[in-house]
């Protein structure tokens, strides 16, 4: 079975998501248009920040502690390579068998709902490009749906969620 045939059965069943490190540029973008598609989100992050409190004023729940008991309810977790498997959270997933969902993974999977679809990578430059696409599509009336390392004030935040087409 290959990744992609597995995200798609894993996300056949899920209905909530918990984000450890909610709070991250990436993250937090990730869970704001799984919210957009309809998914019951919550998470983690140890920091108090603006974008926390952004994520909790949307109706997500936000925990300033990990801990395994956060995740109690949900169907999935998605993490990044900066949790290990000492965190909590991640360790209770396993332990209980919930489905841990890598952040790029999932951004593939959200991403393969949409027909024409552009990834930027590299080593540096790449939030410089992708928000200068982003505004080249916003300005042509595309309706695009983008994930950025970086807010900018058109799409008033890191992300935004337009059109599928």
């Amino acid at each position: 079975m290959n990744l992609q045939t597995n995200i798609e059965k894993v996300m056949s069943d899920v209905k909530s998501l918990f984000f450890v490190g909610i709070g991250g540029i990436s993250m937090s973008s990730l869970a704001f248009c799984c919210l957009a598609r309809g998914y019951r989100v919550g998470g983690s992050d140890r920091a108090y920040s603006s974008m926390t409190e952004r994520i909790e004023k949307a109706g997500m729940p936000v925990s300033h502690i990990h801990d395994g008991k956060n995740i109690e309810g949900y169907d999935a977790l998605v993490y990044t390579g900066a949790v290990s498997m000492e965190n909590p959270e991640m360790a209770a997933a396993a332990q209980k068998g919930i489905p841990m969902i890598y952040r790029a993974d999932l951004l593939a999977y959200l991403m393969s709902f949409y027909k024409h679809r552009v990834g930027v990578a590299g080593m540096h430059g790449k939030s410089t490009c992708t928000s200068m696409l982003a505004h080249m599509f916003i300005h042509a009336d595309k309706k695009p749906t983008v994930l950025s390392g970086a807010e900018t004030k058109e799409m008033g935040g890191a992300y935004i969620v337009g059109e599928k087409n």
